[in-house]
């Protein structure tokens, strides 16, 4: 039990130096720790800025800024609707390789024939997936995820789709 305990005080003190070492920081950090340090910003930068990854219906958006999810996902449940004969090439545009070859092999008469009701409501945004419920005028709904791809001319793809709440 003695050498147990004497080894467990040796990882624990050997783990304290380090965390202690990895705080020291150097003269440029002003004594900030070393994870700060990396982060440190020269006060001669002003206040950092990050642009959001994407805008929200609400923000004003320019011609020039990036394509909202909103707009993807208006152009997903048009093509997701379309019984044309132009919806497989539609889906080739906004939905993943495999989705994309997935819809375009449902049979037509499975495609909803109801209209959406209101514009696509986001569901959740977790920074990487958005994931957004459309209602349709006869009570269904369905659910789809998208992603930012920046090689899509949309600039989201949709990854996945599923019924969604009524």
């Amino acid at each position: 039990m003695r050498k147990l305990t004497l080894a467990t005080l040796t990882l624990l003190l050997a783990a304290a130096v380090a965390l202690i070492a990895s705080d020291v920081g150097d003269s440029r950090t002003s004594g900030q720790p070393a994870h700060r340090a990396a982060m440190a910003v020269p006060e001669s930068a002003g206040t950092p800025t990050v642009a959001p990854m994407y805008s929200t219906p609400e923000s004003p958006v320019s011609s020039s800024a990036q394509p909202t999810w909103a707009g993807a996902a208006e152009e997903f449940v048009q093509t997701f609707l379309d019984t044309s004969s132009s919806r497989t090439t539609r889906l080739d545009a906004i939905a993943s390789p495999r989705l994309a070859v997935l819809l375009a092999r449902t049979d037509p008469g499975k495609i909803p024939k109801a209209k959406p009701s209101d514009v696509p409501r986001l569901v959740d945004d977790t920074g990487s997936v958005v994931t957004v419920s459309q209602q349709l005028s006869d009570g269904s709904a369905f659910s789809f995820d998208l992603v930012p791809d920046t090689t899509r001319q949309a600039g989201w793809v949709v990854t996945s789709v599923r019924p969604g709440e009524r």
